[in-house]
């Protein structure tokens, strides 16, 4: 049974991550504070996922309009 996971494990398939880190544009780590490059994924000292510490543009939008929304509701 062993043999048969070993087998479905294929590693090569993988892509590799072509670009390399950019040390001379710098940024804190949203967790640690620690300057990493500003093309990092995670962070190279506390190892949190510094790409997900945006939040995406529509949902910043949809709060505003619903709000808005709400205000005109109250107004009128």
């Amino acid at each position: 049974m062993f043999e048969e996971e070993q087998d479905n494990l294929d590693f090569q398939s993988y892509p590799e991550y072509d670009e390399e880190l950019d040390f001379k544009n710098t940024k804190p780590c949203p967790h640690c504070r620690k300057l990493i490059p500003s093309n990092a994924i995670s962070c190279l000292y506390c190892g949190e996922s510094v790409s997900l510490a945006k939040k995406p543009q529509w949902i910043i939008w949809l709060i505003v309009f619903v709000l808005l929304c709400f205000l005109l509701l109250v107004l009128f």
